[in-house]
């Protein structure tokens, strides 16, 4: 039994619950101001553990405060979702039930979270010999791999918060002691340790948080509706660095993420945004991505790793030119201006890079190997095999020679596109009439970024070489 009750959030002292909402298999019943409401099991054992006995705790949970029905009113409320969490006395990341490991687990999380920076080694190396270790492993991957973690919302929620715990039965620990511990090498090493919580240092003051930096750096987490992916970010831009988008859920997630794909081509005046779309279409859309799903990252994104190209000579295929869009929303179209430059002639899908015979790496590395540690090799050899991983080469008609993404083919054609870093392939499709953008007849479909010798850096003359309009649909 709960009252549901409205007032203004800065005079009311009130917990804010981050909760996974889970399947919803079956709905739980509660009673909300004497009438039936239903809730999500997880909201349901939250509120059931979370409840006081012998007097009110005035608690804010979106699934019963927000009017999941009404798309105006969800619009707006989602608009305070900063507001929210910042103003709430305590956020409480729910993990679900406790078992007989749970106990001695957040202790020790509290434990470390206390240590000073000469203690943890010595803490942990007891923690792993200790006859409860791999009782408590198991208890980890239950912890770490709960859902929770993989949600879009839960960045804004913990990063805004002012105070946050984390939360499984009756057990809780401080957000900064779980930090902590994911930020200690040899904990992170494990196998359960694939998510990185968001930390506090993710904030609206951080002065790369453009949307369009956040939505790719958190681009694994999950959400319900598919425009979340971008909302849940929102509140985490800076007051004098606002966003183009206001949530609107009469919209179509289609919809949302054309206008993201705006909004970044508009804010960062480059195409850099377009590299992501690549891979996957949506509804027969190729140029813009579909953020609800995983799928690889763009060229220039895993190269930037491996090259550290960004402090030395970032690619420029365009040249200091800004780009030159429109786009039909009604046909889901962007044309954009660039040139032509060459047709791709022939395509390998293995390079048989890895195949170089290892006498020949051992003599090319062995001045440097009694100044190496194995932690830095193995790193580096990862990030390599990373970045050329579902990479293909293919020669151009005119002789260049290039790599691209796994879907390129013979034909396609290599333009290079104002506000383009890098050179776009792109594949000749079928003429469609565009009422509000008739000056073009060339119709692509958007394959990806590539890498072409000789075109990746340009001195500004890309407009005197043949620009026209190309139509992404």
């Amino acid at each position: 039994m709960c009252d549901l009750i409205e007032g203004p959030l800065s005079l009311m002292e009130f917990e804010a619950i981050s909760y996974s909402w889970g399947v919803a298999l079956r709905p739980y019943t509660i009673k909300v101001n004497g009438k039936p409401f239903y809730i999500g099991y997880n909201l349901y054992s939250a509120l059931k553990k979370l409840r006081n006995t012998d007097h009110e705790r005035l608690l804010w949970a979106d699934a019963m405060c927000i009017n999941q029905h009404n798309y105006k009113e969800k619009s707006n409320q989602v608009q305070m979702m900063q507001d929210i969490f910042s103003k709430a006395s305590n956020v409480v990341v729910w993990l679900g039930k406790s078992d007989s490991a749970t106990s001695p687990t957040f202790e020790f999380i509290r434990q470390f979270g206390a240590a000073r920076t000469e203690e943890m080694d010595i803490l942990w190396e007891n923690h792993i010999t200790g006859p409860t270790w791999k009782r408590m492993q198991a208890e980890y991957v239950r912890i770490f791999e709960h859902n929770w973690w993989s949600r879009a919302w839960v960045v804004e929620e913990v990063v805004v918060g002012r105070h946050v715990v984390m939360q499984c039965g009756s057990f809780q620990a401080e957000w900064e002691a779980i930090h902590k511990l994911f930020t200690y090498r040899p904990f992170a090493n494990n196998e359960f340790c694939d998510y990185r919580p968001p930390s506090k240092e993710v904030n609206a003051e951080d002065s790369n948080a453009t949307l369009g930096n956040l939505v790719i750096r958190f681009r694994l987490q999950l959400a319900t509706f598919g425009s979340d992916n971008i909302y849940a970010l929102l509140g985490l831009l800076k007051s004098n660095n606002p966003s183009l988008i206001k949530p609107d859920y009469s919209k179509s997630p289609d919809e949302v993420f054309i206008q993201f794909t705006e909004s970044c081509m508009i804010h960062k005046k480059n195409l850099d945004i377009l590299g992501f779309a690549s891979g996957v279409e949506l509804n027969g859309a190729s140029w813009f991505r579909d953020w609800r799903l995983t799928y690889d990252e763009p060229y220039t994104f895993k190269t930037k790793r491996l090259l550290n190209l960004e402090p030395s000579r970032p690619f420029s295929a365009s040249g200091p030119i800004q780009p030159m869009f429109q786009i039909d929303r009604g046909l889901r179209v962007l044309a954009v201006a660039g040139c032509h430059i060459d047709t791709i002639k022939k395509n390998w899908n293995h390079t048989h890079c890895w195949r170089v015979e290892p006498v020949d790496w051992r003599t090319r590395i062995k001045p440097q190997q009694e100044h190496s540690h194995d932690d830095e090799g193995r790193d580096y050899r990862l990030t390599v095999r990373n970045a050329c991983t579902n990479i293909y080469f293919f020669m151009t008609k005119d002789g260049r020679f290039g790599l691209g993404p796994p879907s390129l083919e013979e034909g396609d054609t290599i333009a290079v596109l104002l506000g383009g870093k890098t050179p776009f392939i792109l594949r000749p499709c079928v003429n469609r009439r565009s009422a509000k953008i008739p000056s073009a007849t060339y119709y692509y479909k958007l394959v990806g970024e590539a890498f072409v010798d000789g075109l990746m850096y340009q001195d500004g003359s890309l407009q005197d070489d043949g620009l026209r309009d190309f139509l992404l649909i």
